[in-house]
């Protein structure tokens, strides 16, 4: 590690091989990271770093140098390398990335250089692909609605020989005993018997005589009741006693000290990809968005740190023009603006090939809102529309 300096990485980022059905991608080496000094203050002004590329990670000697003088934004910093020296032929062996900050000591470890968890195009495919079409040797084989349309040669074999009958199994066991039948239903009430003959008829017998009725005793005289007391007074309310006096507030205690900041955290992160339209040539209009964006809402002390790639190219002609390539965002329905500002932007050079290009920065655009942030294009230098399209894919972090 330097005596004066040590670095954070936030990411690196690296475009080597490319699919059949696009073209070849450009060597580039996206470097981001965080320069501090020995307190832990981040380093500021312009400096000069130098990369190299070694195959070992310690010892050896330099198979790549390339170096940058770069303006630091609070410490952090974006290099794109192979654009000044071009980057070796990297095949997927081991390859570490050294880094020296102007007069140090080259720092150590050095950083051993690996893949991106979002590459638009890759070497091999392991999971599900969206493609317009699928073409072979310039010939479509599957069409832009999912029929196939290449030759059906080899696609169904002839149907082989029907296979000998199988041997007759042996018959079953028999099955249990059915369940008891429900019992039938009753017979018919048989013919009434013939009514038998009425006894005879006894004898009633004579009345007795009626006794006589006594005589109804006298009624007694009722009592009358006693006159009711009367009622007494009510008596007179007491009056009620005066109220005691209320006690004094106490002081306001004093305010205790503010707590420390918290540390910077991911508040969150958020994913865009889709098709690129075509950017007319010679546009005033400044930077468009290259395809969909995220959309962030954010305070103003937190930063955004995003990163994407796009295949483009030229519509026509066989020469190539420039254009300015990078992140941007834009707050509510105002101007377009690039991560990096006005005078530190990515110009790159675009042919009528299809070629992949990346894209990543980081800033803080120190007003509170809702932004839109994606890959963006500046066709401002030829005439010629960049409209040999694919398609875009990206993300963005808030980061407090």
């Amino acid at each position: 590690m330097s005596t004066i300096h040590k670095l954070i990485l936030i990411c690196g980022l690296v475009v080597l091989t490319a699919t059949a059905a696009h073209a070849d991608t450009p060597a580039l080496l996206s470097q981001q990271g965080r320069l501090l000094k020995t307190d832990g203050t981040p380093a500021a002004g312009t400096i000069s770093i130098a990369f190299s590329l070694y195959t070992a990670g310690t010892g050896g000697t330099a198979v790549w140098t390339e170096s940058h003088v770069i303006t630091l934004d609070d410490g952090y910093f974006v290099a794109t390398l192979g654009n000044v020296t071009a980057l070796p032929a990297l095949d997927g062996g081991a390859m570490y990335l050294g880094i020296k900050v102007a007069g140090d000591d080259e720092m150590t470890p050095r950083e051993e250089i690996v893949s991106v968890p979002y590459a638009l195009l890759a070497g091999d495919v392991t999971g599900a692909i969206h493609p317009a079409s699928v073409s072979v040797a310039g010939a479509t084989v599957i069409d832009d609605t999912g029929k196939w349309v290449g030759s059906p040669t080899g696609l169904v074999g002839a149907q082989g020989p029907q296979g000998p009958q199988g041997v007759k199994g042996d018959a079953g066991t028999a099955g249990a005993q059915g369940p008891k039948g429900d019992p039938g239903t009753t017979g018919a009430q048989g013919a009434q018997g013939v009514k038998g003959d009425p006894g005879a008829q006894g004898l009633q017998g004579s009345p007795g005589s009626p006794g006589a009725t006594g005589a109804t005793g006298a009624t007694g005289a009722s009592g009358s009741p006693g006159p009711q007391g009367a009622q007494g007074n009510q008596g007179i309310q007491g009056p009620t006693g005066p109220q005691g006096p209320g006690g004094a507030t106490g002081a306001t205690g004093n305010t205790g000290p503010t707590g420390p900041t918290g540390p910077s955290g991911i508040a969150a992160t958020l994913s865009f990809a889709g098709s690129v339209p075509s950017i007319t040539g010679s546009t005033t209009a400044g930077y468009v968005f290259a395809g969909p964006t995220a959309s962030v809402t954010i305070t103003a002390a937190q930063r955004l740190t995003g990163s994407a790639f796009a295949a483009m190219g030229l519509a026509s002609g066989t020469v190539t023009q420039s254009a300015d390539i990078g992140m941007c965002y834009q707050l509510g329905s105002g101007t377009i603006t690039n991560f990096v500002g006005s005078g530190q932007y990515v110009t790159v050079p675009v042919s009528p090939e299809r070629r992949s290009y990346p894209a990543s920065a980081t800033v803080v655009p120190g007003v509170a809102g809702t932004y839109s942030v994606g890959m963006c294009v500046r066709n401002d230098v030829g005439t010629i529309a960049i409209s040999n399209n694919d398609f875009m894919n990206g993300f963005v972090q808030v980061t407090n």
